[in-house]
């Protein structure tokens, strides 16, 4: 299984198959440090991409561009934030830091959804988990039109 964990910001760069692990830092610690992150620098770091705004969403701060969301504030408490991956870099978060990355419980973890704990997670981490919500969301081709109309049946 492959999983690219490095978004546009260019922060990470990782592939991750069941044998090996490996990334490679592409900036600076310095800049963007280890060091855990609050509410208000996570919600930054998501309207930094380009067209995102804020909104809301079952009471909680949500980050979309064009209507779609990529990445929501305060679920379950201010110390989360989730994101939208696919399932294998999902696996590849949680296995870099299973104690700040979570699958969503149920179905919604099952289809990628993860939890981030921002109290504990690194800020080049919760960056590339954010770069490749973004991109899942977007990246996705529009639905192709029906080829044929759909008859009724008597």
């Amino acid at each position: 299984m492959q999983a690219t964990i490095a978004g546009n910001s260019g922060l990470l760069e990782s592939s991750f198959n069941t044998r090996t692990l490996c990334f490679r830092r592409l900036t600076c610690q310095k800049k963007f440090g280890t060091y855990p992150m609050t509410p208000d620098e996570f919600r930054k770091l998501a309207l930094a991409f380009d067209g995102a705004e804020e909104k809301s969403h079952q009471n909680h701060p949500d980050f979309r561009c064009g209507g779609k969301i990529f990445a929501t504030l305060g679920a379950p408490n201010d110390e989360w934030a989730v994101v939208k991956l696919n399932p294998a870099q999902q696996q590849a978060f949680v296995k870099l830091d299973a104690k700040s990355f979570v699958p969503a419980s149920g179905a919604w973890g099952q289809r990628g959804y993860t939890q981030i704990r921002l109290s504990s997670a690194k800020k080049t981490l919760i960056q590339a988990a954010l770069d490749n919500s973004f991109e899942n969301v977007f990246a996705k081709p529009a639905r192709p039109a029906s080829k044929s109309p759909r008859r009724k049946t008597k």
